[in-house]
């Protein structure tokens, strides 16, 4: 059995590092032969013994910060959902169009047989755009896109500053799993 870990973010930060742990290990407790891939922001900063990949936030920021490059890595994420498609569709792998940092990861979630969102605080209203917020959605949307069954570690949602993102919030909760009933600004999940 194959299970990735998303949302996480590095494991320099004491909080992240002991989310991911924890969750790594009742993970282990509960299917011992599994193999875990982490997708991080921050994949060298991995935990020893753990295997990561470079999550989709990687594709968007380079280096850790927006720049020419994150053009790049926003067509890359219509490309991937095209191939998702194809994926769910027909069967059919096709990531050679892609460059190889964005192909470990889609290889990652295809491989998966489930998909864990980890633990902590990341599902909120967050700058002007929400652009933290959309590929937070993403990540876990996507996992959902190609049919992988998708569970949630304990996360806080909230709060949410906009219909929209009440809405897309309670559209993704809903399909997966160990999510329970909670009221996002007025959107029962």
């Amino acid at each position: 059995m194959k299970i990735l870990i998303v949302n996480l973010h590095s494991s320099l930060n004491a909080g992240d590092d002991v989310l991911t742990r924890v969750s790594m290990d009742l993970l282990q407790q509960n299917f011992p032969e599994a193999e875990i891939m982490l997708a991080m922001n921050d994949p060298a900063s991995c935990p020893p013994k753990a295997k990561a990949v470079g999550s989709f936030v990687t594709w968007i920021k380079p280096g850790g910060s927006f720049s020419i490059k994150s053009i790049l890595g926003f067509g890359a994420l219509g490309i991937s959902f095209l191939l998702a498609l194809l994926y769910r569709l027909f069967k059919v792998k096709v990531f050679s169009i892609l460059p190889d940092r964005f192909q470990v990861l889609l290889k990652a979630y295809i491989e998966a047989d489930l998909v864990v969102s980890s633990a902590g605080n990341f599902l909120y209203s967050s700058g002007r755009f929400g652009i933290a917020f959309l590929l937070n959605i993403w990540v876990i949307g996507y996992a959902l896109f190609l049919g992988k069954p998708v569970y949630m570690m304990p996360q806080t949602l909230g709060p949410i500053r906009h219909r929209w993102e009440g809405w897309l919030l309670a559209f993704v909760a809903k399909r997966m799993r160990l999510v329970g009933s909670i009221d996002v600004r007025g959107v029962d999940i």
